[in-house]
């Protein structure tokens, strides 16, 4: 009988101690899981927050270079396109730094242009249009 008892007792303590590996294990697996799901979720907005930038610093690039078409000595501008989304320009020396901010994500783009003037007509010509990684 008091092997009977004492079998018992090394069985359920191999089943406690099987039960609890087992419990952390599935516990680490869903960390992981969660984990690797937020982590997709951010690179997600993080690609939208890029496009979303990218496409207002080309409009905003589209009105610097056609207020310098029509007034050559034009420096710059500030353009709200949404609450949340503002494109600033800044023109010098046939260079043009355009800075993007969306919400917390901010962009910044540089162009290069050459301008050709003929009696009243001004026509740019880009020569450069990149996000800028210098700064």
């Amino acid at each position: 009988m008091k092997n009977y008892i004492k079998n018992l007792r090394n069985r359920a303590s191999v089943l406690l101690v099987s039960m609890i590996i087992i419990c952390a294990i599935t516990l680490l697996m869903a960390v992981t899981l969660s984990e690797v799901t937020i982590s997709s979720g951010y690179q997600r907005t993080n690609t939208t927050e890029l496009k979303v930038s990218y496409y207002a610093a080309e409009s905003c690039l589209e009105e610097t270079l056609m207020r310098l078409e029509l007034d050559p000595s034009f420096s710059g501008t500030s353009i709200t396109l949404q609450p949340d989304l503002i494109c600033q320009s800044s023109v010098s020396g046939g260079i043009i730094d355009i800075v993007v901010d969306n919400l917390d994500y901010s962009e910044i783009f540089r162009a290069e242009y050459d301008m050709d003037s003929a009696e009243l007509v001004n026509n740019i010509d880009l020569e450069n249009w990149k996000e800028d990684d210098s700064f």
